[in-house]
């Protein structure tokens, strides 16, 4: 019993080194809001993420994220500086918002959908999150999107102008980490 219990612990490098490891070298985070009836888009910067994805072991996978939530940029001044205030985003008490992964299957032969927690502020939901991966030999390309309420996260109150649905898009260039 010894014996086998020396084994297993001695796979357990394996096993681990089994998810490989990705750094980000390119990211665009962007969402789309309506506003008087009109589509505002806007963008952050600043991912900072951890990804061990296998597309032929997704269950597998885990994906941690966050970015910098002062860095949100609608091409208005007066609006990114309100959008980083208390009614909003509040950067000064929650400079990050966080992103990690609950669950990730595969859907088709590059698609996945993904379950993730979404923590903006104090608030954490879940979110799904379709997205593909095309891989491109040790480099490759991860693409989704995701839809929030942005009540839901306390950014923001009840409008009769501005929409309460947010499309958030992601498109994250990879490299197989050494």
């Amino acid at each position: 019993m010894r014996r086998i219990l020396f084994y297993c612990i001695l796979l357990i490098p394996f096993t681990l080194r089994a998810q490989p490891r990705w750094h980000v070298e390119t990211a665009s985070i962007t969402f789309e809001i309506k506003n008087a009836g009109f589509p505002v888009r806007g963008s952050f910067e600043g991912l900072e993420a951890d990804i061990r994805f296998d597309p032929a072991r997704p269950g597998r996978s885990t994906i941690v994220a966050s970015i910098d939530a002062s860095s949100v940029r609608t091409g208005i001044g007066l609006r990114d500086q309100h959008l980083r205030g208390r009614d909003y985003f509040d950067v000064q008490h929650h400079p990050q918002i966080h992103m990690d992964c609950v669950r990730i299957e595969k859907t088709e032969s590059d698609a996945f959908t993904g379950l993730f927690r979404l923590q903006i502020k104090e608030v954490v939901q879940s979110v799904t999150v379709p997205f593909t991966f095309a891989p491109r030999g040790r480099r490759g390309r991860l693409e989704g999107h995701f839809a929030l309420n942005r009540l839901d996260f306390g950014l923001g109150g009840p409008s009769p102008i501005l929409a309460d649905d947010v499309l958030v898009r992601l498109e994250v260039g990879v490299a197989q980490a050494e």
